[in-house]
């Protein structure tokens, strides 16, 4: 039996991508094997509530993952935990690992392009290019995922040691909204940068932050472009930026509820000195409702109002508002 023969025959053109999902093995059936283990549900579903609340709060990533593989053990196909799986995975830095948790999200569902996305970029950060270049090819022109894709499919090209390809697929934007094509600005930007044009890169990297403020390579890369040109004071403003965001996400013990006070003194420096990130406002609110300062919460959802209202749908100012503030006036 192919490899190919262990998804449904519907799903042949995906399924030739991720013919290592199956390792070439026959199916229990075929193979004389017993079948599956029945699921004890309630077990199950006890494992999984914990596994999820551990990692939607935040908790260490160790105990996450122990949670999430007791609960894979009671139900190893379930393609919620083994998406979870993946992404514990990945915040651990085990990319073979993620790779075979998402790897068997897409065994059930094949045609899951957002799962399909995640088994080529990590294919990407473990050298497999001939596999990434395989997997991204369906999603190059996805309305949603083609500026990931392209912007994977130049990292493999740029290993690959075909630069001007690289550049050219990252360069071209056309089609693609800010907030899709930003990782796309950016890596043209470092690649103008590397190639001593620091005003087009600077003008890149700008155009990848309107995409996504919070940005840290594009962050870091304003930064480098305002010191290469002689603006000191425009490369400290975006260091100081920079490193309130750093210490915001890759700092464990601020994602912590006990460190909630010093969260919303660090998001309280974003809003007032880098408002163009929309996101702080909404989760210093949110803070600063929770700590019961309710005037505070208000003030802070109509400042992101004032900021960012043209992006946010005209009906949903009514349910923050209410949601905040106590009315929708």
């Amino acid at each position: 039996m192919s490899a190919s023969a262990c998804l449904p025959r519907r799903t042949l053109p995906l399924a030739l991508l991720l013919l290592a999902a199956c390792n070439g093995s026959e199916s229990p059936a075929a193979s004389g094997a017993p079948p599956p283990a029945a699921v004890d549900h309630a077990a199950f579903e006890a494992a999984r509530q914990k596994a999820v609340k551990l990692q939607d709060s935040g908790a260490e990533q160790q105990k996450v993952l122990d949670a999430l593989l007791a609960a894979h053990v009671l139900d190893p196909a379930h393609v919620g935990i083994n998406r979870r799986l993946g992404q514990a995975y990945v915040d651990l830095r085990l990319h073979e690992q993620a790779l075979e948790a998402y790897k068997r999200v897409l065994a059930v569902q094949p045609d899951d392009r957002e799962t399909l996305l995640a088994v080529a970029t990590l294919q990407v950060r473990l050298s497999r290019p001939d596999e990434a270049l395989a997997a991204l090819a369906p999603l190059l022109d996805d309305p949603q995922l083609a500026g990931e894709a392209r912007y994977q499919k130049a990292l493999v090209l740029d290993q690959q040691g075909r630069r001007a390809e690289a550049e050219a697929l990252v360069a071209d934007t056309a089609g693609l909204a800010p907030r899709i094509a930003y990782r796309c600005r950016s890596l043209h930007g470092r690649y103008l940068s590397e190639n001593g044009d620091w005003a087009g890169a600077a003008e890149e990297f700008a155009r990848a932050l309107a995409g996504r403020a919070d940005y840290k390579e594009a962050l870091r890369g304003a930064a480098d472009c305002a010191r290469r040109r002689g603006q000191a004071d425009e490369a400290a403003r975006w260091d100081e930026r920079l490193s309130l965001i750093v210490e915001l996400t890759d700092n464990v013990y601020m994602k912590s509820a006990k460190a909630a006070p010093q969260r919303r003194a660090l998001l309280e420096r974003l809003v007032a000195d880098y408002p163009d990130w929309g996101g702080a406002f909404l989760e210093l609110a949110d803070l600063q409702q929770r700590a019961g300062d309710s005037q505070a919460a208000c003030h802070t959802v109509e400042a992101y109002l004032a900021a960012h209202g043209a992006d946010v749908p005209a009906d949903q100012h009514a349910p923050l508002r209410k949601r905040f503030c106590g009315s929708g006036s």
